[in-house]
């Protein structure tokens, strides 16, 4: 039998650290090194900043993704690293990664895992919450900072240098903007909501494990959907769409067709207090 936790992927540690600048200081010259310069990807239901890092034969590529334009929400970090994905143990899902952000000011640390592709070469390694990254980042950016990002598997460690990120995380929620205006909303009218689309009850209680075909009950393999929901002035779910998933593809269909079953919602409101169409962005967790 299959249980679900709505929503969850990352459990979160941090700590403050006074030596954080030696730190980076000392951690710089063994990181990885930019190769070319920042890009911004505009996807269908995401914007993406991307860029390459290496060192002699090791390489990964850091990626910041925007899929909403509220201005509390912090991009979401994945990291290819084609090197570890090679692991078996490192495709299953399961595996924890330790991932630390070492700014001037702070280190911060969480916990992430990976997301299984069909190759070593399109497995991910996802931080769902950077939330406990975001202001280290925000201040190296703000005042011309490096960053290190370092990531933990077992005895494989890789440290990379990010530059200062202001202008690139600038274009980033630029590119969001424009991809909000495409979905049909103003961004300056979602940023300005006196209230966000809310639930009606537990969330968590739209999804039960009876609700499973036994295709999928039988399976033994995690999956993460990620869907941003389209509400409308009345509360009512009127799209349903896939920003990111892992696992079989069924999954996504079964987590659309019980959002739209079983979800409800209180409709945002604008500055005014007026109802107005908005969007909710959250993740199911399937576990076996």
């Amino acid at each position: 039998m299959r249980r679900l936790v709505v929503p969850l992927f990352v459990m979160l540690a941090s700590c403050a650290s006074a030596g954080s600048a030696q730190a980076v200081r000392g951690a710089g010259a063994a990181a990885l090194q930019p190769i070319g310069k920042w890009s911004v990807d505009y996807g269908i239901d995401e914007c993406r900043l991307v860029r390459s890092f290496a060192r002699g034969d090791v390489q990964a590529t850091v990626q910041f993704a925007l899929n909403g334009p509220y201005p509390d929400t912090p991009p979401e970090l994945t990291v290819l690293w084609p090197a570890m994905m090679a692991s078996p143990s490192a495709r299953t899902g399961k595996v924890p990664f330790d991932v630390t952000i070492d700014s001037a000011s702070s280190q911060q640390s969480a916990m992430a895992w990976v997301l299984p592709g069909t190759t070593p070469a399109t497995s991910i390694v996802y931080v769902e919450d950077t939330s406990p990254f975001a202001d280290a980042i925000a201040a190296d950016a703000k005042a011309g900072r490096p960053t290190l990002l370092t990531m933990t598997h077992k005895q494989q460690t890789i440290t990379i240098a990010l530059d200062p990120l202001q202008r690139p995380l600038a274009a980033l929620r630029a590119c969001m903007d424009a991809q909000v205006r495409t979905w049909g909303y103003d961004p300056a009218v979602l940023r300005g909501l006196s209230q966000r689309p809310r639930p009606v009850g537990n969330p968590g209680e739209w999804f039960k494990a009876s609700d499973m075909p036994n295709v999928l009950t039988n399976e033994e393999q995690n999956a993460g959907v990620q869907v941003r929901l389209d509400i409308d002035t009345a509360g009512t779910i009127v799209g349903c769409h896939i920003l990111r998933a892992g696992g079989n593809a069924q999954y996504q269909a079964l987590t659309c067709d019980l959002f739209r079953k079983r979800g409800r919602f209180k409709p945002a409101l604008d500055a005014a207090g007026q109802p107005v169409s908005s969007m909710w962005i959250s993740r199911v967790f399937w576990s076996g």
